[in-house]
């Protein structure tokens, strides 16, 4: 990636799928476009075989993505997937955040994997071969929250963690 970079100063619109079981919807280009506020820095982005899944814009009635400047790319690499947001922006900057949580919380949705453990960085947890999940807080001061899920249909089962407390979340209790 190299070229000069450009603030955003408007919305983005989704062209493609990088990979089943993404879903950024709807991939048309007369749509509104999501997260609209903009606000953060994108690099004048030459592709180099990368294809572009999300572009910028400013109205309802595009015509076409061809003509829109990209802002997201994605790549194949063996039986990977690169994603490249073209943002100079960090990713918790106010302006970025929003598209960033949406992009990753897309990649997480297409892993299929079970269980799913959604925390935060100061909790850690195990997966044992039964199913049982050891969840544990490591922060010495504050509360903290886990999400689980065992599978696709399972109801997603909050569990509230007091500072450096282990919770054991059987199998059973998980898929009710």
């Amino acid at each position: 990636m190299k070229g000069a970079s450009w603030r955003l100063p408007h919305g983005v619109k989704f062209c493609d799928n990088p990979a089943p079981g993404w879903r950024f919807d709807p991939l048309v280009p007369d749509w509104d476009p999501l997260y609209p506020d903009g606000g953060f820095d994108v690099l004048n982005a030459e592709r180099a075989g990368a294809k572009v899944f999300a572009v910028a814009s400013d109205r309802f009635s595009d015509g076409s993505f061809d003509s829109l400047p990209p802002v997201a790319f994605f790549n194949r690499v063996g039986k990977g997937l690169v994603v490249l947001l073209a943002s100079i922006t960090p990713p918790g900057a106010r302006g970025a955040r929003r598209l960033y949580a949406h992009i990753l919380d897309q990649a997480l949705l297409a892993v299929d994997a079970w269980p799913k453990v959604e925390c935060s960085d100061r909790v850690r947890y195990a997966v044992y071969p039964d199913g049982t999940i050891y969840i544990l807080n490591t922060e010495t001061r504050l509360r903290a929250e886990a999400i689980v899920r065992h599978s696709a249909t399972s109801k997603a089962k909050s569990v509230i963690l007091e500072p450096g407390e282990l919770v054991k979340v059987p199998f059973e209790e998980m898929s009710k």
